[in-house]
């Protein structure tokens, strides 16, 4: 029924914000960013029902997932979700 499987990339070249949301039949989907200097933060709010993939524009292998740390093995720069 279209929206189950999603994929977030923010490319945020000279951007320091962006936020959207679209109405699927799942539910709702909204996703805001900003970044500084020193960090980039992502706000994704999906629907339960789907499932997808958020790419982090950073070159580190270690983020923060909900407040806690998350180390990951970057082939592709992504947080399956």
């Amino acid at each position: 029924a279209g929206y189950t499987q999603w994929s977030i990339r923010p490319q945020p070249g000279n951007l320091t914000w962006a936020a959207g949301s679209v109405a699927t039949p799942q539910g709702v989907m909204t996703v805001s960013w900003n970044k500084s200097d020193v960090e980039f933060k992502i706000t994704v709010d999906i629907p339960r029902s789907t499932r997808g993939v958020v790419y982090v524009p950073t070159p580190h292998d270690c983020l923060s997932l909900n407040g806690k740390s998350l180390h990951v093995g970057f082939a592709n720069g992504s947080v399956p979700g």
